[in-house]
């Protein structure tokens, strides 16, 4: 059973040390599923007015990651693979990311995750592939990525269960 205090802290965490606060509208964090909704501003928005594949990435890649958090107290995380599907017409002021956890096996969480507008319109969709990782992986890791002979495993993104650190 996960502590509903972890939960709470996933989403202090997010809202404090990685996203810009005024933006979120809705941070819901349950065992294994996330609902975050974002409005959309300016920075966000390529010259024609259409979203930034960046801003769409990321915010997606936010919810997976957290969905996959939730079930990891004690355990790290690196993202193995993200994948994006083609975005279709992004020109929403909000946005809303649904993810949910669909496979847990021992060092794997696989997490699929949606993104609509605010009349419910999927805009694009995405699967996530996220490692777990002990503390004694995670120093492994950390020395692979400071060599030049990199580790196929890609950037740490999620070290604390209070807070993303990154490594650079």
């Amino acid at each position: 059973m996960i502590d509903q205090r972890h939960l709470h802290n996933l989403e202090q965490a997010y809202l404090a040390d990685h996203a810009h606060p005024d933006r979120v509208d809705t941070l819901v964090v349950g065992a294994g599923s996330v609902r975050l909704t974002v409005k959309m501003g300016d920075e966000d928005r390529r010259p024609d007015g259409a979203l930034k594949q960046g801003t769409v990435y990321d915010t997606l890649h936010d919810a997976a990651q957290l969905a996959a958090a939730s079930l990891t107290e004690d355990l790290t995380l690196t993202t193995d693979e993200f994948v994006l599907s083609p975005m279709n017409d992004l020109s929403a002021e909000l946005l809303t990311a649904r993810a949910q956890v669909t496979t847990f096996k021992r060092d794997r969480i696989v997490v699929a995750a949606s993104l609509t507008d605010e009349h419910g319109r999927t805009l694009a969709t995405a699967r996530g592939v996220f490692r777990l990782h002990d503390e004694e992986d995670l120093e492994d890791l950390t020395q692979d990525l400071s060599t030049e002979d990199r580790s196929p495993i890609t950037q740490v993104v999620w070290m604390t269960p209070f807070g993303p650190i990154f490594p650079n």
